[in-house]
């Protein structure tokens, strides 16, 4: 799907509600792990991660990710809606770090040093253990979580 026309249509995100928390640079996630002290890394790519989030089927939802197009006199319009999230969108990015970051706060709580413990960037997820036995258990809960 080539997303530059929906691209070009869409607006920013709001100003002011967090929304460049989901999308920070690398050295902003790495800035996340303590310095000093031994740690043990496990790191997961998710595969086709966009498409693993599929929008919810209410017509409210619906209708903000379609496109109409019509014919070249502008009339016989199609309806296309998008079931799940496009690999190219401008928002694509911000929409699915928000949803896994929220995710893993559900599972481990927001303030819980598991969840301190995991990073995120866009479909990349890594996380860190004092032991290889404590780095390898908390990676198989976010295994089990997706």
């Amino acid at each position: 799907i080539d997303a530059r026309p929906s691209n070009s249509a869409t607006g920013d995100l709001p100003e002011g509600v967090g929304w460049s928390s989901y999308t920070g640079g690398v050295l902003e996630a790495l800035e996340e792990i303590p310095s000093g002290g031994q740690k043990w890394f496990m790191k997961l790519d998710i595969k086709a991660a966009f498409w693993n989030l599929e929008y919810d089927s209410s017509f409210e939802t619906m209708r903000l990710f379609g496109c109409v197009v019509c014919d070249r006199n502008g009339k016989n319009p199609r309806y296309f809606l998008h079931r799940r999230l496009v690999m190219g969108w401008r928002h694509s990015s911000s929409w699915w770090s928000y949803s896994l970051q929220r995710l893993l706060s559900y599972v481990f709580g927001v303030d819980s040093e598991e969840r301190k413990r995991i990073i995120v960037y866009i479909d990349d997820v890594l996380c860190y253990g004092y032991s290889p036995e404590e780095t390898l258990a908390l990676f198989n809960v976010i295994l089990e979580v997706l």
